[in-house]
């Protein structure tokens, strides 16, 4: 009789492994599916950031592929946002024209050093536009351009490095998530009330018979 591969993970995902005839294709049931590497020595080695992708919504990080494509998306809706010229910002950043243009267009690849002085030239956050690329959403670099949160949230995560140190280690997945979670939906929560404010402000009926135009 076989017996199927022994389980390693470095996080403490609450999987059930259910029975199957083929050793290194379990059946995975839960809340997460994790990716898992061919078993060595009856031993199948979890991939983590995958448990922690799958475990949230189903959804990887983009590939090289999907980065590269977003790339473009994400530099001409900061441009234009800004109310800016091609010209305007290859000249601030001491490229010529088509230098330029090449880099916007994605086709000279991802330039982490580039990007970060044309996020310095467009007032933009970096960091925001580092991530868009990763998560596959050009809007997120815009909803940052003002409040720079994506930059503030690496400080947050630069102070939890110091503080934290060496037991990051020791923290599973699943309280990883878990706290995040709470994080963005309290983030969530703050950025609602503020567009509550200001739908009642505009509705507010007092405030439009006090500006209102004489007979």
């Amino acid at each position: 009789m076989r017996h199927p591969p022994r389980i390693v993970a470095t996080g403490k995902i609450p999987i059930e492994l259910q029975p199957r005839s083929r050793i290194g294709n379990p059946i995975f049931s839960g809340a997460s599916a994790p990716c898992f590497t061919k078993p060595v020595d009856g031993v199948l080695t979890i991939q983590p950031v995958q448990v922690a992708a799958r475990f949230m919504d189903g959804s990887p990080l983009q590939d090289a592929t999907g980065r590269t494509a977003t790339l473009p998306l994400v530099l001409r809706a900061i441009r234009r946002r800004r109310g800016l010229r091609s010209a305007e910002v290859a000249k601030a950043m001491g490229l010529p024209l088509r230098t330029f243009q090449h880099f916007e267009s994605g086709r000279g690849g991802i330039d982490i050093d580039r990007i970060h002085r044309f996020a310095e030239v467009t007032d933009a956050d970096g960091y925001a536009i580092m991530l868009a690329l990763d998560i596959g959403s050009p809007d997120f670099a815009i909803h940052c351009l003002d409040n720079k949160a994506a930059t503030v949230m690496l400080v947050a995560l630069q102070r939890f490095d110091r503080g934290a140190g060496a037991n990051i280690a020791k923290l599973d997945p699943r309280s990883i998530i878990a706290i995040f979670d709470r994080a963005f939906d309290d983030l969530t929560a703050k950025a609602r009330e503020h567009e509550v404010v200001l739908e009642s402000w505009m509705t507010d009926t007092s405030f439009t018979r006090a500006y209102a135009p004489p007979d």
